[in-house]
């Protein structure tokens, strides 16, 4: 054999190697689900020691959805619970005076001021007696949006502290 022939075998072993650890790496996660694109509010709650598990995720669609079901969500937390959530597509619509006030307790600085499409990541404690330092919010405007009609991305990054009061 050549060792061009042996080349092009060596090339494909790799790549078909390759693409099975990036596919088994990234899914075959036990527990992982598939992330359901529609105009939601995705919520993660983390226990009250903070030991990085996570004890619920969901999402909720706040255009046509069912705000009941985000307010069961979010009153089943405990006491000194962490609450991370992002607004996709529209966080608002259906958002009433009941759920902003649930986010306002968590220690939202704009949870009133949502509105269509407007892009919001936020971090709060159930019981918080302050506001939250976690929060990042983006006002829709049609002329100041960068991308044809949406808001610029959000991205927060930093340490949360195992307790925050």
């Amino acid at each position: 054999m050549r060792a061009t022939g042996v080349l092009r075998i060596l090339v494909a072993l790799f790549t078909i190697a390759t693409t099975w650890l990036f596919a088994s790496t990234y899914f075959s996660h036990t527990g992982m689900k598939s992330i359901n694109v529609k105009k939601w509010l995705r919520s993660h709650i983390e226990p009250k020691r903070t030991t990085g598990q996570l004890i619920k995720i969901d999402s909720f669609d706040m255009y046509s959805g069912d705000v009941n079901n985000l307010l069961n969500f979010m009153k089943a937390a405990d006491q000194g619970t962490l609450v991370l959530v992002a607004s996709y597509d529209d966080p608002a619509t259906k958002l009433n005076d009941e759920a902003r006030k649930l986010f306002t307790d968590l220690g939202s600085s704009h949870a009133s001021d949502l509105a269509f499409r407007d892009n919001w990541i936020f971090l709060g404690g159930k019981g918080l007696k302050h506001k939250s330092p976690f929060e990042q919010y983006l006002k829709n405007n049609e002329k100041t949006n960068k991308y044809d009609g949406w808001p610029e991305v959000l991205e927060m990054e930093g340490c949360v502290p195992k307790k925050i009061e």
